[in-house]
């Protein structure tokens, strides 16, 4: 059923390269891995969506898309390392008993706010790492089964493979964001150029 269908497309552009080997086999039109979509903007293409930062005092940001005993403990541990409070975007009521500042409901706006204003992040969410180094923060972020694919191939395009924990007890180096958005800058081109040519096809 899915061979059929790819024969419904001019071009196709994907975010992992492992479906471009079959992809290649299995219909004659271009295929391509581009980036994910929100690194098609820069930063300053964000701000204008962005709200005014409602903390004023330093925080971690805690992101979850699922509970990780081991990112909640890593992140907690910082806390008290670092002196700063945890802002938590999770659906776990219960860490509010724990001191986390819950912001389950923010919005983009908000969350984009959240993300550049940290100090740190601790994440297990492909797009709470992306804006992490869209916004140039320093970050974790944490294996997770259903996401790891693609989370080790954009941290590779970053050169930040180190950056992805599974303990929590694993070294990592400092991050060179300008080396990372030099990186970023030319697959952005790349792939701005593909879209151009895929609109030419229709």
């Amino acid at each position: 059923l899915l061979n059929q269908r790819i024969l419904n497309f001019k071009a196709l552009g994907v975010r992992e390269n492992l479906m471009v080997p079959y992809l290649k086999e299995h219909t004659d039109v271009p295929v391509q891995r581009v980036i994910d979509p929100t690194l098609l903007l820069t930063a300053e293409e964000y701000k204008p969506i962005i709200e005014e930062p409602k903390l004023e005092e330093q925080y971690i940001l805690l992101y979850s898309r699922r509970y990780s005993p081991k990112m909640e403990e890593y992140a907690e541990q910082l806390s008290k390392e670092k002196g700063l409070k945890i802002v938590d975007i999770s659906l776990r009521a219960v860490n509010a008993e724990k001191g986390h500042a819950m912001r389950y409901d923010a919005g983009v706006e908000e969350f984009l706010s959240l993300v550049e204003h940290a100090e740190y992040i601790v994440t297990n969410s492909f797009h709470g790492m992306i804006f992490s180094v869209q916004f140039k923060r320093p970050f974790v972020v944490f294996s997770r089964e259903q996401c790891d694919n693609k989370i080790e191939e954009i941290l590779s395009l970053f050169g930040l493979s180190d950056r992805i924990l599974i303990e929590g007890t694993e070294q990592f180096n400092s991050i060179d964001y300008d080396e990372v958005h030099r990186r970023i800058d030319i697959a952005r081109s790349e792939s701005l150029d593909f879209l151009k040519m895929e609109l030419g096809l229709l």
